[in-house]
């Protein structure tokens, strides 16, 4: 799927930062700050871009061969490594079903999510998101739940590399 950006006057280039011990420094102080400002005004934030694993920006140069100054920033890709669960599923009782069958069924919930909660947390992985894949049809069954949890729409799609 790749993009030939031959003909553009569009350079996609790294966002890349040099970690010393506990702190977290640009490579290009310029480019950051043009990432930063422009971020504001596109998000009304800046994102905290130590959590991300890469960083790629689109930048109009100044001109042909100045490669290192640029006009504007264009976009921004950042990426990270993150926690997935793409199959959390619990066997549904029937309507009819007794109260006890739904309580079963909310037990095995909330058992399977501590029980991948606990081991994440354990394995340093405190603070960070997770996604989790809840189909359509099970949706308003779980919307309660993750109500309660805090949880928000992802708004993600799904591509194979």
């Amino acid at each position: 799927m790749g993009v030939n950006l031959t003909h553009s006057k569009i350079i996609i280039i790294p966002l890349d930062f040099i970690l010393y011990t506990s702190v977290c420094s640009p490579k290009d102080p310029g480019l950051h700050l043009m990432v930063q400002e422009w971020c504001e005004k596109q998000f009304g934030y800046v994102p905290s871009f130590a959590k991300y694993r890469k960083i790629w920006v689109a930048v109009e140069p100044e001109e042909p061969g100045l490669e290192h100054r640029f006009k504007r920033v264009i976009g921004l890709l950042c990426t990270r490594l993150a926690i997935d669960v793409p199959i959390l599923h619990i066997e549904r009782p029937l309507d009819d079903a007794p109260r006890e069958e739904w309580v079963f069924a909310k037990h095995a919930r909330d058992g399977l999510i501590s029980r991948c909660r606990d081991f994440w947390i354990d394995n340093d992985a405190k603070g960070e998101e997770v996604t989790v894949y809840i189909s359509p049809e099970a949706k308003t069954l779980w919307e309660p739940f993750l109500k309660a949890i805090g949880a928000e729409d992802a708004n993600r799609v799904t591509v194979v590399l």
